[in-house]
C-alpha cells in the first residue's frame, strides 16, 4: 500500500471513528470496507472495480438487514 494511500485511509477511519460516536443511541453506523462490485449505467456497459468505503447510518433494528443483504456477488469469498 502506497505511503499517502495509508495516511488517507487513517484520516477517513479516525472520521468515520467520530461519526459513530455523534450518532443516536438508537442508531449505528455501519461502514463496510473493500466491496468488489459491478455496475451498469447503461445496457451496454457494464463497470468492474472495489468500492473502498460504503457508510450508512441506520436504526439498530435494520443494521442486521443491511448486513445480511450484502451477500452472494458483495462480499468476497
Amino acid at each position: 500500500m502506497h505511503q499517502n494511500e495509508v495516511a488517507a485511509r487513517t484520516w477517513i477511519d479516525a472520521f468515520f471513528f467520530r461519526v459513530s460516536a455523534m450518532v443516536l443511541p438508537n442508531e449505528r453506523v455501519v461502514l463496510i470496507t473493500k466491496q468488489p462490485t459491478a455496475v451498469s449505467p447503461s445496457s451496454t456497459t457494464t463497470l468492474h472495480g472495489t468500492v473502498d468505503y460504503i457508510a450508512t447510518v441506520a436504526d439498530r433494528s435494520v443494521v442486521g438487514k443491511i448486513l445480511s443483504g450484502l451477500s452472494g456477488s458483495l462480499l468476497p469469498s
